[in-house]
């Protein structure tokens, strides 16, 4: 196996980092993701437990270090910062040899703490170094430590660098060609390697390795994720090729006119054959994900069984099963209550939104209307801010739609005051349906001034942040 440039002296295993209190954290032990970017699947040898143990109990005195700790948990994380720096000198000095996997563990804190900050472009760096260090041939393959590492790399890229981790996975993938993934890593790997492809506006490899990731079967939790996931990137395809096909059809059109041709429309029906075919699974692959979320449906019920505390009573499970059938359309839900539905996962809230935003896309509004106050729903019960706001704003534009006007517009309001100083793709949708809804007022000078603040978001909010925050992203595991 190679050796991975950057991370390896002739007469060490690590360089050691030049990391400054006072400066930002720069990579250490980057490699070219040539290198084989993802070593960790041959010539297995157990890590050295007893080394580690050793390690980490001097590490556990080490006055930075200890320092560091009790500033994290008096969340003073700026101060933190420092000293897990020098804490992280301190293992790397030429004086000390330590198992890798406590280097990765102080690299891991300091993480933490950067991410606590909000400090995400250090991270990027930060996130392949522990990810380069525990793929080095020192760890001996600690392949629970290296996966973690991997799944924050991935979940962070998916976050704030798509195209960087588009450049990691096609590495990754011609590495899998040569050293092969074990199918129990690889139904993840997949899972994730498709959602970058997905938030990087790359629809159709995306999607393909989702499927690929379903066809594993994963654990229902990824398994819902996928299906949410393949959802969004089946509707993503479909926009994107009516647009491309919009601009080439009127070209073959101007041209056929000029010439005097008779245009073949074969290769375009099979397209939209292909993609319509892909559309009517959407709403479906969305209720099997809130199967798969709440009820831990999984393509092995006897290894995925439904654990105790997530037990339901009989009405409460039945509601959940008619509510999430995917065969059932066009359901009455007007003896629904939002409030009576007992569904408890927390990533449930973003799934439902995205049914009610499926449906409303095809303008079938009343039901519509209950996904999304559904979501409302699961969102405020697991506080999870982005996706209520999100529905708040679908509620505004189909109240304004509906002609309650003032109850529209104190919505819009509310939300735009909640998401003060965000810089969100959500923010965008408020600020220029409300701008819109204005203007049909005749109240044009306030309209301006939102459309302005919309064009302004715009221009500095990275395009890909308006995939990401339709994609299930698993969290970063730090602790």
């Amino acid at each position: 196996m190679q050796v991975l440039r950057g991370i390896f002296k002739s007469s060490r295993r690590f360089i050691k980092p030049s990391i400054f209190l006072n400066k930002a954290y720069t990579p250490k032990f980057f490699c070219s993701f040539e290198e084989n970017p993802f070593p960790l699947f041959s010539n297995f040898t157990p890590p050295d437990a007893k080394k580690l143990d050793e390690d980490l109990k001097v590490l556990a005195e080490f006055e930075d270090y200890k320092e560091g700790l009790r500033l994290l948990i008096d969340k003073k994380y700026d101060i933190s910062e420092s000293f897990f720096k020098r804490a992280l000198e301190a293992v790397q000095s030429e004086n000390v040899e330590f198992n890798i996997k406590v280097v990765a563990h102080v690299m891991s804190k300091l993480a933490l703490v950067l991410k606590l900050q909000g400090k995400d472009e250090e991270l990027t760096n930060l996130f392949e170094d522990i990810y380069f260090v525990l793929s080095s041939e020192g760890n001996n393959h600690n392949y629970d430590a290296i996966f973690t590492a991997f799944t924050n790399l991935m979940t962070h890229y998916c976050h704030f660098n798509p195209s960087r981790g588009e450049i990691f996975i096609q590495s990754l993938l011609e590495q899998h060609d040569v050293d092969p993934i074990p199918i129990q890593y690889l139904k993840d790997v997949y899972f994730y390697v498709g959602s970058v492809y997905l938030v990087n506006g790359n629809y159709q490899k995306g999607t393909e390795f989702l499927e690929e990731c379903l066809a594993l079967k994963p654990s229902p939790i990824i398994r819902g994720m996928a299906l949410h996931n393949l959802a969004c990137g089946y509707w993503w395809d479909y926009c994107n090729v009516i647009e491309v096909e919009k601009v080439k059809t009127k070209e073959e059109l101007q041209t056929a006119t000029e010439n005097a041709e008779v245009i073949n429309d074969g290769d375009f029906q099979a397209l939209m054959k292909r993609i319509e075919d892909k559309n009517r699974m959407i709403i479906p692959n969305l209720k099997n994900a809130l199967k798969s979320f709440e009820l831990l449906y999984g393509d092995d019920p006897v290894k995925y069984p439904r654990p105790e505390k997530n037990k339901l009573t009989p009405e409460e499970y039945d509601i959940i099963s008619a509510i999430t059938n995917e065969t059932v359309t066009n359901m009455d839900v007007s003896k629904l209550k939002v409030e009576e539905i007992n569904i408890k996962s927390m990533f449930c809230g973003l799934t439902a939104g995205y049914i009610g935003e499926m449906l409303y896309q095809i303008n079938s509004v009343p039901e519509a209307l209950f996904w999304i106050k559904l979501s409302l729903h699961l969102s405020v019960k697991t506080a999870s801010m982005p996706r209520t706001l999100r529905s708040m704003v679908l509620l505004a534009l189909i109240n304004i739609e509906e002609k309650q006007f003032d109850f529209g517009e104190k919505l819009y309001l509310d939300c735009l005051e909640y998401m003060e100083g965000m810089k969100v793709y959500n923010k965008i949708v408020c600020l220029e349906s409300y701008a819109f809804f204005l203007t049909s007022q005749k109240r044009n000078y306030e309209a301006e001034e939102y459309s302005r603040q919309a064009a302004y978001l715009r221009e500095t909010i990275p395009e890909f942040y308006q995939r990401k925050e339709f994609l299930q992203i698993p969290d970063y595991q730090l602790k």
